[in-house]
């Protein structure tokens, strides 16, 4: 079965939809909730990757995502796993320097 019989197989959720939505202001996660809702709305994927600006590669990744997870999957932060080049006492000062004072 491919992506796309998978995906109309699953039940969307508008509700939750639009909950996630609302709730995930960033605009990257947004389109991801945008473009399965597209898919689920009945266009083709090649429409939505030129209404979203997007590449197919990359909507085949949201696809995946969503089957594997649902709706939660796809508002999951994108985070980098690269080391900090600050050294911890550089991070705590500017912890230090970032905390408010408060004047008497």
């Amino acid at each position: 079965m491919n992506r796309t019989q998978a995906l109309k197989q699953n039940t969307f959720d508008a509700e939750q939809w639009q909950k996630m939505y609302y709730r995930h202001p960033q605009q990257y996660i947004r389109k991801r909730l945008d473009a399965i809702k597209l898919l689920m709305d009945g266009q083709s994927r090649t429409q939505v990757c030129q209404q979203l600006n997007c590449s197919y590669d990359t909507l085949t990744s949201w696809i995946d995502a969503y089957l594997t997870g649902g709706l939660a999957q796809l508002v999951v932060a994108i985070t980098h796993d690269k080391p900090s080049r600050l050294t911890v006492e550089q991070q705590q000062q500017s912890h230090c320097d970032a905390a408010p004072t408060t004047s008497e």
